[in-house]
């Protein structure tokens, strides 16, 4: 019983209008709840992505920061000749000369402190905390003199080594002076490194002498993001301008699978592995840095307290409108129900149900006595005008197809009235064949029949022509296998060629040529008739155009005949055209529609 009552209720038109007002109301409410979700995620998104964009260029700085120590380091070494001498002769020969040399110069100084690179290095760089070493290495890397600052961070960096030579100086000699030590080691792939590389040349020749590498840990970088870690939510990522990544907060593997963005400075939203992160990107093109920032976001518990929030109090707001519409509605439902009933029994064919008119002015008393009104004048509709329109068609359409008759008859016996006359009746016998089969055409009542039988009748028509003009008329058919069994009306193709034979035949000349092509579509088919004649000027053939659409009798009566029952019969889409060019010819062109499965005996 219950589910027989929602049926019942589920068919009411009370029910649809409400199911209607829900839906729009529900539709209401949430793309306002989703215009207000994404102002206040715009927001919040905004605000994270800013605070991430200010940790990327204190990032930056601290990259910064270290390049222009190193380049100051460079400048200093330029500006002390003994200290760029003392590189210079290191790296041009091998340690035992290097040796010599600066034992020399060290008895030759007036000072106990000797001024080479090991107390250049020890001055600049002992106070930076960051460093865990710096090496200068000759042009072809045969020689490299490796200061270590931090012998635990410089051992943790290193990931692989080549064998080759190079000259190691540790801190553990008198006073912390940097003691060196010939070593074999391998080259180095370093890890959590930023390495700074400085070209060194002669000062006097400008040569190339080597490198000046500077080896810095990430520590107070790592430091930096511990104590921000309130301020900046996700990962860091640098990365070199080859795509390369050497510095990560987190210390995980960056995917694989993941295209990074371009070198460029931008903020946006990316789906990776099907999750939506905030990115953030800061490009330095001095550095050929790009510094990335990943964001999930589902890290943001704000956003979920506050969408959840937002959903409980939409909901509630929905079902309370929706609640009180239904019992302010309910009071129509009897109403409505019966005009839905009376609806199903002109629905089933009865005009002469009629609503019960209520007493209550209101809108649903004007649709009772609309709906009354309406099934009136539906009823006299169907019969004063709907009947006797179709019968006014059908005179119409007998009358104009009988008019072809006479009209057809009296110029085919002209034609052999003057051919028997101009040749002495010695062709007439073949004449009074095609001309009896011709007759025979004409007197079948069916009205429909095959495009095979039109152009037959049209063969036969043209052929007493070829008869009384022999080697002047030539007769062209481009027709497809597939359209001969097609059918169209009777009587349709002769009045356009016979149009032709009047106006547009030369009797003095042996080049007339009549064509007929045949297109098809699936929806249309165009038989276009091509002749070579005399050709319409523009003024008649615009007239003889627009006296096709009029409903008149006059010299271009096959032609207008012909249109005319095409229009009655399929509709205004389908009919003839005209297109002429004087001297030139005529192209006169038929649309008709495609009858499947029509039967042509009608």
């Amino acid at each position: 019983m219950r589910r027989l009552h929602f049926n019942q209720m589920k068919q009411k038109v009370f029910n649809k209008i409400l199911l209607v007002y829900s839906v729009i109301l529900i539709l209401v409410m949430f793309l306002l709840l989703s215009v207000m979700w994404n102002y206040y995620t715009d927001v919040v998104v905004k605000r994270e992505q800013d605070a991430n964009m200010r940790i990327l260029n204190e990032v930056s700085s601290y990259f910064d920061e270290k390049e222009e120590f190193v380049s100051q380091v460079v400048r200093e070494m330029y500006t002390k000749d003994d200290i760029i001498y003392d590189i210079s002769y290191s790296l041009q020969n091998n340690y035992s000369s290097y040796l010599s040399y600066k034992l020399n110069k060290y008895s030759e100084s007036p000072s106990f402190v000797p001024n080479n690179m090991e107390t250049f290095v020890q001055t600049y760089f002992s106070e930076e905390p960051d460093i865990n070493a710096i090496s200068f290495s000759s042009e072809e890397e045969q020689y490299e003199y490796l200061f270590i600052f931090n012998h635990y961070r410089w051992d943790r960096s290193i990931k692989d080594e080549k064998q080759s030579s190079y000259i190691q100086y540790d801190s553990l000699g008198p006073e912390n002076r940097q003691v060196p030590t010939i070593r074999r080691s391998f080259q180095r792939e370093l890890q959590d490194t930023y390495t700074i590389k400085r070209e060194l040349k002669d000062p006097r020749s400008l040569e190339k002498l080597g490198n000046f590498y500077s080896y810095f840990s990430f520590d107070s970088l790592n430091q930096f993001l511990l104590t921000n870690q309130e301020r900046y939510k996700g990962n860091l990522f640098v990365f070199n301008k080859n795509g390369d990544k050497f510095y990560s907060s987190d210390h995980e593997k960056f995917p694989e699978d993941i295209d990074l963005p371009n070198f460029k400075t931008v903020q946006e939203e990316r789906s990776i592995q099907g999750e939506d992160y905030l990115v953030s990107t800061l490009a330095d093109d001095r550095l050929g840095l790009m510094f990335v920032s990943y964001l999930p976001k589902s890290e943001l518990q704000q956003l979920s307290i506050v969408l959840w929030t937002m959903i409980f109090v939409t909901v509630a707001l929905v079902f309370i409108a929706i609640s009180a519409t239904y019992f302010i509605m309910r009071s129509y439902s009897k109403r409505i129900h019966t005009i839905e009933k009376s609806m199903k029994k002109v629905q089933e064919g009865n005009l002469d149900v009629r609503v019960p008119v209520s007493h209550h002015k209101d809108e649903l008393a004007t649709i009772t006595m609309t709906f009354n009104q309406m099934l009136e004048r539906l009823k006299a509709y169907i019969n004063q005008v709907y009947i006797s329109e179709i019968k006014q068609k059908e005179a119409e359409m007998k009358a104009l197809q009988s008019n072809i008759n006479p009209h057809f008859l009296y110029n085919s016996l002209e034609t052999i009235r003057m051919k028997a006359i101009s040749e002495g009746s010695r062709t007439t016998g073949d004449m009074i064949v095609y001309l009896g089969k011709l007759f025979r055409y004409s007197l079948e009542s069916k009205q429909m029949v095959t495009v095979e039988d039109e152009i037959n009748h049209i063969k036969q028509y043209l052929n007493m022509y070829q008869i009384r003009y022999p080697d002047r008329l030539k007769i062209e058919f481009d027709i497809p296998d597939d359209c001969y069994d097609l059918p169209m009306m009777r009587f349709t193709l002769q009045p356009l060629i016979e149009n032709y034979m009047i106006h547009g035949f030369r009797k003095q000349q042996d080049n007339n040529l009549v064509k007929i092509v045949i297109h098809k579509s699936d929806e249309e088919m165009i038989i276009t008739i091509i002749d070579n004649g005399e050709g319409i000027k523009k003024d008649r053939l615009k007239e003889v155009l627009e006296n096709l659409q009029k409903e008149m009798i006059g010299e271009s009566i096959g032609l207008h005949n012909v249109h005319q029952r095409i229009q009655m019969k399929y509709g205004k889409p389908f009919g003839l055209h005209i297109e002429s060019i004087q001297g030139q010819g005529t192209c006169v062109i038929l649309t008709l529609p495609v009858l499947k499965g029509g039967s042509v005996h009608v």
